[in-house]
């Protein structure tokens, strides 16, 4: 039978159809962020399995932080997902795309998002292995399963997965949040903002976004006051070495470190250490006259109370300030001393008692650069009998253990633990290449844990455990410039296990507890049996002691 020309029109029409249907570009997951999401953690999970690749990972697992949730319900209800999700061939999920972990800070709430690649395996393995008590909910466009007595729901679509929880006690609450994200349309998404979604296009292995207005009460900074945007962070999980730059940006461009050109060498303060025993410094080179700005995004109680101290005014004080600072810290030292010490007998006869004391002294070193002396300031200090004064630049600290001296130059007011210190032997005597090199910087900071965990001071404050993870952290540096309105900066945290890839080494220093031991019921019966003969026993010998007494007290009478 010959067939009609709208026959042979309609059968291509639906060929197209079917097409370019199984041709429609999936939505991309974190198009599903909601636009008022306080900060963002995107993780590159393909990126992450091929660093991890070669590594061990079999002690690597999440259920080993499950005895830290407090609440049981939320314990258990956190175990079922896992055990749903962490089977890569039935969970449905697309476990080698990228995955979001957002907070929304005003609504105390935060949600994690993971792409589906089979909704039916997913649909199978959530509703087969989630025991804790929930109800399930059909909506319209997803499916919606809600826990009973835990504030968490999970949602999920042919596309996306939503585990989503809240601060707060209220289901009504938590399922239209979910319906927000699950509902939500690609132009009211964070993806809208273009800060995010350029961040989005950037290289590494995972990504933070944090919006700053959103963590004010975090920070104790008015972002208001001093223009704060938001915040941007990249991490690179190399071998033996984690790498972190970070974006702070302004909405306006307001100069507060001094220029890269602008730094004069600071070496006065390396004419008096030795940095072979150097533990940590802090570098520190601001514009003079954004000090007080940068002051002022902090809670002013404090400047408030040194007002009242000391009669000088923010501005006054300042003022003073040329915009240099720099902190060392060396390993301090430990001493045996002979103390002599005088008790009296009972004749009250006064006796001379020798004991020999460990006697520890910090090595600290505080360079402030200033405009102008601050010798009205210290004398001001001296006359109120906070500060003692030695020599004519010279002055101490009064009321501590150990000896806090200050010292005024013309152009630095130096502040040290160690007199020795205070001495300027007239050339350079660092030789770090890293400190030369992080000194280039307005901002700049070195940390060496393996001579913070020798040093005595240190040593005696920290227990076992602490003292255990120092031993996989070789050092930190951190350094920092400005551009326009972005302040950037780079973190590099080195390990000494120099071929173990970083993430592996963070994820097993993670705290860890172990889960409470369950008793089998006869070993129970069994135990208190053994704990009930053991009290009969006791209750028998003092009875028997008892008697024994009184035939004692008989006797004697």
């Amino acid at each position: 039978m010959k067939r009609s020309p709208v026959t042979y029109f309609s059968s291509l029409c639906i060929l197209l159809v079917t097409f370019f249907s199984s041709c429609k570009e999936e939505r991309p997951i974190n198009t599903y962020l909601p636009e008022d999401a306080s900060a963002v953690m995107a993780l590159r999970s393909q990126d992450l399995a091929a660093k991890m690749l070669f590594e061990n990972t079999s002690d690597l697992k999440l259920q080993k932080l499950l005895p830290l949730i407090k609440e049981k319900e939320t314990q258990q209800a956190a175990k079922d997902i896992l055990k749903a999700l962490s089977d890569p061939m039935n969970s449905g999920l697309n476990l080698l795309a990228d995955s979001y972990i957002y907070t929304r800070v005003q609504a105390q709430e935060w949600g994690i998002l993971l792409k589906v690649s089979n909704v039916e395996k997913l649909s199978k393995s959530l509703t087969e292995k989630i025991t804790v008590p929930h109800d399930l909910y059909l909506k319209e466009n997803y499916k919606l399963l809600v826990f009973e007595k835990v504030p968490l729901a999970i949602a999920w679509n042919e596309e996306v997965l939503l585990i989503n929880g809240t601060e707060k006690k209220n289901h009504a609450s938590l399922e239209n949040s979910t319906n927000e994200v699950l509902t939500l349309s690609v132009e009211k998404s964070l993806m809208h903002l273009p800060q995010f979604a350029q961040l989005q296009q950037r290289e590494a292995d995972a990504l933070l976004f944090a919006k700053s207005a959103d963590f004010d009460t975090l920070t104790q900074i008015d972002s208001k006051k001093h223009d704060l945007a938001y915040l941007n962070l990249l991490f690179h999980f190399e071998e033996g070495q984690l790498k972190l730059d970070f974006e702070q940006h302004f909405k306006e461009a307001k100069p507060l470190l001094k220029a890269k050109t602008d730094l004069s060498p600071n070496l006065d303060i390396w004419n008096r250490l030795d940095d072979t025993q150097l533990v940590s410094f802090f570098n520190f080179h601001y514009r003079k006259e954004a000090l007080l700005e940068m002051a002022q995004m902090y809670d002013s109680t404090y400047f408030q109370q040194l007002n009242k101290a000391t009669g000088l005014e923010q501005e006054t004080f300042f003022s003073a300030l040329n915009g240099n600072m720099t902190l060392a810290c060396l390993q301090s030292t430990e001493e045996t001393k002979e103390v002599v010490s005088y008790e009296y007998d009972d004749d009250f006869n006064k006796i001379e008692v020798k004991e020999t004391q460990k006697i520890r002294q910090p090595n600290l070193l505080l360079e402030i650069g200033t405009g102008t002396p601050l010798t009205n300031f210290l004398n001001t200090l001296a006359d109120i009998g906070l500060l003692k004064k030695s020599q004519p630049k010279n002055y101490q600290l009064q009321g501590l253990n150990f000896p806090v001296l200050l010292q005024q130059n013309e152009a630095s007011l130096f502040i040290s633990s160690n007199p020795a210190f205070l001495e300027d032997s007239g050339e350079q005597t660092s030789s770090s290449d890293q400190m030369k090199e992080l000194s280039k910087y307005p901002v700049s900071a070195f940390l060496n844990f393996k001579k913070l965990a020798e040093d005595p001071m240190f040593r005696r404050t920290i227990d076992q455990q602490t003292s255990k993870k120092l031993k996989n952290l070789e050092d930190i540096s951190f350094y920092a410039f400005q551009e326009e309105n972005i302040i950037k900066g780079k973190f590099e945290l080195n390990f000494t296990t120099k071929e173990e890839n970083s993430l592996k080494t963070i994820l097993q220093s993670l705290p860890s507890s172990q889960p409470e031991e369950i008793v089998d019921p006869v070993d129970a019966v069994e135990e208190m049996e053994a704990v009930s003969k053991v009290a009969d026993a006791v209750e028998e010998v003092a009875t028997d002691a008892t008697e024994e007494v009184e035939e004692v007290i008989e006797v004697v009478e």
